[in-house]
């Protein structure tokens, strides 16, 4: 069994450097806890051949990130995915 990490969400700092924290992180820790493999691509294209060959394969999805992006926890709420009961509250939007 092996836990996967792909973030690390307390880390203050945007997403490249919380992705090198978390591999320096792990890096310690053995095989039982592994940072998830993470990749840049150049285009869309470059992501569109990605996404192909990741469904062949049987892949069911993939995190998206930019790599001078924050941590946020209503990111995910934002793209239209379903939010987990234990997400905060969303916050509301006022009119001027």
């Amino acid at each position: 069994m092996r836990y996967m990490v792909f973030d690390l969400p307390a880390h203050p700092g945007p997403f490249d450097e919380r992705l090198a924290a978390l591999n320096q992180l792990v890096a310690g820790l053995g095989i039982a806890v592994q940072a998830v493999p993470q990749q840049k691509l150049l285009d869309r294209a470059a992501l569109l051949a990605l996404l192909k060959k990741t469904l062949k394969a049987g892949g069911e999805g993939w995190m998206l990130h930019r790599g001078a992006s924050a941590w946020a926890a209503v990111s995910a709420t934002r793209s239209g995915a379903t939010r987990h009961p234990w997400s905060p509250p969303l916050p509301t939007a006022t009119s001027a």
